[in-house]
């Protein structure tokens, strides 16, 4: 089992503060174990994580409140698509929960 978390915040807030992500007000975290993990990729530009696995899911109790109403997910056999709205910018992919 991996585990990974993804941040985000406000594009319009990062610009204007050049804060780093984890810093701005608007800061959300979503918390992912995976089983089988592979192939993790992110395209910050078009706010898209992707990643081959077995399994995963969402470790609530390390993910911030309102999470889903900000990541999406779609998994397609053993890909899995998570992508954020254009307003948010979507930080680097850390390992574990910080």
């Amino acid at each position: 089992m991996v585990t990974f978390s993804i941040g985000a915040a406000l594009r319009s807030e990062k610009t204007k503060t050049a804060k780093r992500i984890n810093q701005c007000g608007s800061f959300i975290k979503l918390a992912i174990a995976a089983e089988g993990l592979e192939n993790l990729r992110t395209d910050e530009g078009k706010n898209i994580i992707s990643f081959d696995c077995n399994e995963f899911g969402v470790v609530e109790e390390h993910s911030s409140k309102g999470w889903e109403k900000l990541f999406s997910q779609k998994k397609d056999g053993k890909c899995v698509i998570i992508t954020l709205p254009d307003k948010y910018v979507v930080g680097p992919v850390i390992p574990g929960y910080h």
